[in-house]
């Protein structure tokens, strides 16, 4: 199929995970026969660097600057959720490309990619099939970040912000044939702001042939990665560096931390020390991955999946985290990951894992099995695949 791709991003680079789902899912498509112009969001000049890295994938690319919006510009789009035209839209730059790349090229269907960055332009294309992949459900996250803070002044605003996403939710995946979400957690959350939503869930996946196992001996660190610019990953580090690691160096003595990922704020690179490493962006995660005792996520916050457990549990590194943290992947206590409900209980799993070497062979064991069985980017291009072609039957059914 030609595929017309509108997206709230460039497809790299790959540390930040929108950017990860995207350029993995477009090349299997590709590999599935499909083929795509991209029109895509850009936040900053530096981040046209990255388009010669994905130029072959695409027969056509296009970016536009996205344009800043306040909170009023929000409050006024709810008179009238969807725009007629460019002059109502958040960025008539893009509106007017759109426009002019559907009258140069015939499209069979069309990916958008994001959620309120993109949803504004679903009137341009009202002839044809097309899916919205928001992959997460930002009203979910806002809630967990209302529970999740003790500060009145931060409740209130957070209030305020989280109703104005729960009406954009509840409106604008309206129309679409399909919305694509990343796990069954944020398919709930946003079926119950609105109950007649057409979605599917498809997972993310692993690059089972970058992430596999490089060698069997492991060092006693505890390993977090992330982009510490997302909020949810600074507060894991830092209760991994302060809550967990105290307790599990009382009994494991030689134990470390590596905190491994780009934008750590100065919360957390003052938390470093001789048994602490904050090592910034490296280009490859896998050595310090492969090496580790165990990938320790202490993640209260957030929706969507969280790659870095697929990525470790592919490199036969086990994994210990929350139930938040291991959303939209279908693990079993004990067989394939060790789960706890807090900074405490995160340490005692960590402890029994490094002190059990049975325990440990099993949850390793287990979750490179499961991600091989359920979690590859080649499983996933085939859902896809098979959206698109449901969709694209459905709506010739119409015509």
């Amino acid at each position: 199929m030609q595929i017309l791709l509108i997206s709230r991003c460039l497809p790299y680079p790959l540390h930040y995970g929108d950017r990860l789902i995207l350029y993995h899912v477009v090349r299997e498509l590709q590999a599935l026969g499909h083929d795509f112009d991209l029109l895509a969001f850009y936040l900053q000049d530096s981040g046209l660097q990255e388009i010669p890295r994905v130029a072959h994938m695409f027969d056509r690319v296009e970016t536009i600057r996205e344009q800043p919006r306040s909170p009023l510009n929000y409050l006024q789009r709810l008179t009238k959720i969807f725009p007629d035209g460019a002059d109502e839209c958040w960025n008539p730059d893009m509106w007017k490309m759109i426009e002019k790349i559907s009258t140069q090229k015939k499209f069979d269907l069309v990916h958008f990619f994001g959620g309120i960055q993109v949803y504004e332009f679903r009137n341009l294309v009202r002839d044809l099939p097309k899916i919205i992949v928001p992959y997460d459900s930002h009203a979910l996250y806002m809630k967990r970040a209302i529970d999740h803070t003790n500060h009145w002044d931060d409740r209130i605003r957070l209030q305020a912000v989280s109703a104005i996403t729960h009406q954009y939710e509840q409106n604008i995946y309206e129309g679409f044939d399909r919305t694509v979400l990343v796990s069954e957690r944020d398919q709930e959350y946003l079926h119950g702001i609105a109950p007649d939503l057409n979605s599917v869930v498809i997972p993310n996946g692993v690059d089972a042939e970058y992430f596999k196992p490089i060698t069997s001996s492991h060092d006693s660190s505890l390993v977090f990665i992330g982009n510490y610019d997302y909020r949810p990953n600074v507060d894991a580090a830092v209760m991994l560096i302060t809550d967990v690691f105290p307790l599990v160096k009382q009994v494991i003595p030689d134990v470390s931390v590596k905190i491994i990922g780009p934008n750590a704020p100065e919360q957390l690179t003052s938390l470093a020390n001789k048994y602490v490493e904050i090592t910034g962006f490296v280009s490859d995660v896998r050595p310090y991955l492969s090496k580790a005792a165990c990938c320790a996520a202490p993640i209260f916050l957030g929706s969507g999946i969280r790659n870095k457990m697929l990525e470790a549990m592919a490199m036969k590194v086990p994994v210990v985290t929350t139930p938040i943290g291991c959303e939209g992947i279908a693990v079993t206590q004990g067989k394939n990951i060790l789960l706890g409900q807090d900074c405490n209980e995160i340490a005692q799993a960590v402890i029994r894992l490094l002190c059990d070497e049975t325990l440990r062979t099993e949850v390793t064991n287990g979750g490179y099995e499961l991600v091989h069985q359920k979690y590859t980017w080649a499983f996933a291009g085939k859902k896809y695949d098979a959206l698109y072609n449901e969709v694209f039957a459905a709506h010739q059914c119409r015509i």
